[in-house]
C-alpha cells in the first residue's frame, strides 16, 4: 500500500496503482501455490493476501477520489 500511496501523492494515473495491485496479487498466488522455498503451499494464505490487496486497493481508490484536494 505504501507504493500506491506514493504514486497517488505524485498524481500519477490510477492505472499504475491497478497494475501494481495485480502484479502483487499474481506474485502472491504464484509464490503461495507453486514455489515452496521456505514456504508451505497454502491456498488460505493466498486468499488472505488477495483480501489484503483488495482492501488496500479500495482504500487507495477512495483516497484518490475523495481524499486528495489539489491546491
Amino acid at each position: 500500500m505504501f507504493y500506491g500511496y506514493i504514486i497517488i501523492l505524485f498524481d500519477v494515473k490510477f492505472r499504475y496503482v491497478i497494475a501494481l495491485g495485480i502484479s502483487l496479487i499474481l506474485g502472491n498466488f504464484i509464490y503461495e501455490l507453486f514455489l515452496s522455498v521456505i514456504n508451505t503451499k497454502d491456498i488460505i494464505d493466498a486468499i488472505y493476501g488477495l483480501a489484503g490487496c483488495l482492501l488496500s486497493f479500495i482504500y487507495l481508490a477512495l483516497l484518490k477520489k475523495y481524499g486528495l484536494i489539489l491546491n
